[in-house]
């Protein structure tokens, strides 16, 4: 039987009063803390390291969320910005603390709402039972440097000798919310104005593709699979008030991606244009429509 869950709760006072001590004290010791990859910190890190809760040179306050009882209870450690800084609106996931919600949320930038998020920033850490089962690190809201997920520990056999011990599920490297080693463009020389992202895996474009308008407005969004355009690819009008799209285009995807097909559904093996839009917004092309009308002119 599963543990009772409780209501998730977070208490930013007792972790910040180190006179306060309960159960969950020592997961918030330092030494314990995420390990920093040296070539992923900038100088100025470096050098104010040693400065209490001032992580990228930006000061924070920890917190924590605790839930469910016993082995199943699930606490998650993290730190966020003491003063709210407006996360990148490039990025498209951005994680923060709702305060009225009590949870750690997941958004894009134009969803979070300043009057009820602690935008994350510094090390932060998963624990089932006594175990981490997530570690990371967060910049202003995105992912940053190196997380990694660990499976819960499992007993080994080995002749007579029993070991236990967890092993590595994903190790991930970012840089402000985009993989590591993603190339990317701006308009301006100071790097303010971002252009295009292409995200690069293992030396190939794999994961999500953007390019934007100088007004900072999407332009192209899409997703790269090893080198190969996959699933629906938007484009979009350039506009102020109004961002109105332009067109989608579906392209194949390779087998095993993508939602499994239903019996009836043809395979895709070339891309086509599957709807447009002119700069007002009015459809111009509906392939599905036009395929409708087709069917219905054949059976006359």
């Amino acid at each position: 039987m599963f543990a009772q869950v409780d209501k998730e709760e977070f208490n930013v006072e007792e972790v910040d009063d180190t006179t306060k001590r309960d159960k969950y004290v020592h997961f918030f010791n330092s030494e314990d803390m995420l390990e920093y990859e040296p070539e992923e910190e900038p100088k100025e890190f470096k050098k104010k390291k040693k400065k209490r809760r001032v992580y990228y040179d930006l000061k924070t306050k920890r917190g924590f969320t605790k839930k469910g009882r016993g082995s199943h209870m699930e606490v998650q450690v993290f730190h966020y910005l003491k003063v709210y800084k407006e996360p990148s609106r490039y990025v498209k996931d951005i994680y923060w603390y709702d305060t009225k919600k009590k949870k750690i949320v997941k958004s894009t930038p134009n969803k979070v709402d300043p009057k009820v998020a602690k935008i994350l920033h510094g090390p932060y850490k998963k624990i089932i039972g006594d175990e981490t089962v997530q570690k990371g690190v967060y910049y202003i809201g995105t992912k940053h440097a190196r997380w990694e997920t660990l499976t819960k520990s499992k007993v080994h056999k080995f002749d007579t000798t029993e070991v236990e011990w967890q092993s590595l599920k994903i190790k991930q490297k970012y840089n402000r919310g985009f993989p590591k080693d993603s190339e990317l463009k701006y308009y301006d020389s100071e790097s303010t104005q971002l252009k295009e992202v292409m995200p690069i895996i293992d030396g190939e474009p794999h994961g999500l593709y953007f390019a934007f308008f100088e007004n900072g407005k999407v332009k192209t969004q899409g997703r790269y699979h090893h080198g190969e355009k996959v699933g629906k690819w938007y484009e979009y009008h350039m506009g102020v008030k109004r961002h109105f799209k332009q067109k989608i285009t579906v392209y194949p995807n390779p087998p095993g991606f993508g939602r499994k097909k239903k019996p009836e559904e043809k395979e895709i093996t070339e891309p086509y244009i599957l709807k447009e839009w002119d700069t007002t917004g009015h459809v111009i092309y509906d392939k599905v429509a036009e395929d409708k009308k087709k069917r219905l002119e054949q059976n006359k």
